[in-house]
């Protein structure tokens, strides 16, 4: 019995990598995601498709250095610094000295 291979919807395959349509459309036009083995969108309907094993196979395609797979650590990256910028003034203004509070007097001459 031959492999059943079927078709995933472009919405699926999005969630799937962590991706948005958008960047669907992006790697369809991509030479070096092409080169990768991103598989072609197969269109029913006006609706896009993309077979299972073609994406199996990309996903073996793809080293985990690739810049595809970069910018859900970026994300992540840019959160922590962002929590970090948002908490810093708060610890800063928590390490402040006292005021200091001058008297000043003034006397006619």
């Amino acid at each position: 019995m031959p492999d059943v291979d079927y078709l995933v919807p472009d919405p699926l395959v999005a969630k799937e990598f962590h991706r948005t349509l958008m960047t669907l459309w992006r790697w369809d036009r991509s030479p070096a995601q092409r080169e990768l083995g991103w598989p072609p969108k197969v269109q029913i309907n006006n609706r896009n498709y993309r077979s299972r094993n073609k994406l199996e196979a990309y996903k073996d395609n793809v080293p985990s250095t690739h810049p595809s797979f970069w910018s859900s650590s970026r994300k992540t990256f840019i959160t922590l610094i962002g929590g970090a910028a948002v908490a810093w003034p708060l610890g800063a203004r928590a390490q402040q000295a006292g005021k200091i509070h001058k008297v000043g007097y003034l006397s006619p001459s």
